[in-house]
């Protein structure tokens, strides 16, 4: 749900703060990130600032990619240091420590933070799309729906705002069998452009669900010729009576 230069742009650059957390500052908007590392921690150690490093030092370890559930339960146990430091933007403190415990797989204590974000911020939209993935995580599909939906209503929302929350919002009717609500998701994904080989596959699906064999093979004839021979094979029904491949299929 979250790329590392829009983690980046959250740190508050230049709060103010003296010493090594304006030095690790400076580092950030360098570029030079294990430096930055290093006086945040420094900083946290001298016990000066320490609300303001915590938090800096999550972000930081919430950047990094593909690392294993321990790394970002540190990300976790930092921001929580933050806060009880009394670092002043406490709401932003929990969401991103929800994001860490969401990519540690601790769903249950990431939507602890989000319920608490929500319940005093319902317009709070960030904290409602990443509850939806908690909520989705833990099987809750029709809780996960209802957030979605409201991040659908975002004032002034962007492209790759609309594409990511109309494809999770695809996804939950799918798995909830909702598949006419599905199809209306896709066709607004489409719309946007965002289609992937995956949705392809699955706006099919969800056409030929409902009986809608024309739609199904439609969208099947995005998908490489391979793929589509397995399609065929899959779903006869969406090719009985029609005879070789889509010209728009795709050649490998």
């Amino acid at each position: 749900m979250r790329k590392t230069e829009s983690l980046l742009l959250l740190l508050p650059i230049l709060f103010g703060c003296q010493g090594l957390v304006e030095r690790g500052d400076r580092y950030v908007e360098s570029g030079e990130l294990i430096k930055a590392e290093v006086c945040y921690e420094n900083a946290l150690k001298d016990g000066g600032d320490e609300g303001e490093a915590a938090y800096r030092l999550g972000v930081l370890y919430l950047c990094r990619e593909g690392e294993p559930p321990e790394h970002y339960l540190k990300a976790a146990d930092l921001f929580s240091e933050a806060i009880q430091a009394g670092y002043d933007n406490a709401v932003v403190a929990r969401l991103w420590r929800a994001e860490a415990y969401l990519r540690a797989g601790e769903y249950k204590k990431g939507l602890e933070d989000l319920d608490y974000i929500v319940e005093r911020e319902p317009g709070h939209l960030q904290a409602r799309l990443l509850r939806a993935e908690c909520l989705s995580r833990l099987n809750r599909g029709e809780e996960a729906i209802a957030d979605l939906k409201a991040c659908l209503e975002k004032e002034e929302a962007d492209r790759e705002w609309l594409i990511h929350v109309n494809r999770a919002l695809a996804v939950e009717f799918c798995r909830a069998g909702r598949y006419p609500q599905a199809l209306e998701a896709w066709a607004r994904l489409s719309l946007l452009g965002g289609m992937t080989e995956t949705d392809w596959y699955w706006e099919g699906v969800s056409a030929y669900a409902v009986k809608d064999f024309q739609r199904a093979r439609s969208a099947w004839s995005h998908l490489p010729r391979r793929k589509l021979d397995e399609v065929r094979r899959s779903f006869p029904m969406a090719y009985a009576g029609s005879a070789g491949y889509p010209e728009t299929a795709k050649a490998e």
